[in-house]
């Protein structure tokens, strides 16, 4: 089935800052919501991030840089449910040009009583993910 989407429209504002290694930013975004078929009544959402890091050096062939980031998504402004909030903790290792490791540790938590983003019927719960990856350039 094709998914139907509704016209909508966002905006935001966002803001970066570094210092030498250390960066920061955040991010706000409102809208109005397009998914019209899984939304169910919601119709507008706001969400706001914010993300930092900071990089180090370890010798010739290794830098690490560790970053947090929170994330937060009201998903159905209208409703008193639909929030969710990530909260992430990560740390890139990188050996050389070519080879990065990535670790994340994330936890979502959601308000009671809110739906999935992709299924309005079905009510959304908390989770944790831990998240490892091997990047190679080749």
């Amino acid at each position: 089935e094709r998914a139907r989407r509704a016209r909508g429209a966002a905006g935001g504002a966002d803001g970066r800052l570094a210092v030498g290694e250390a960066r920061a930013q955040s991010e706000w975004l409102f809208g109005a919501r397009t998914d019209a078929g899984p939304r169910g009544a919601a119709r507008t959402w706001q969400g706001a991030t914010a993300l930092a890091s900071y990089s180090l050096a370890l010798g010739a062939d290794v830098a690490i840089e560790p970053a947090l980031m929170a994330e937060w998504l009201d998903a159905d402004r209208e409703e008193k449910v639909g929030a969710r909030f990530v909260w992430t903790g990560a740390i890139d290792i990188d050996f050389g040009e070519s080879v990065r490791l990535l670790l994340e540790l994330e936890r979502t938590e959601v308000e009671a009583r809110t739906p999935r983003l992709d299924d309005a019927a079905i009510e959304d719960i908390d989770a944790t993910a831990a998240i490892g990856q091997l990047q190679l350039r080749l």
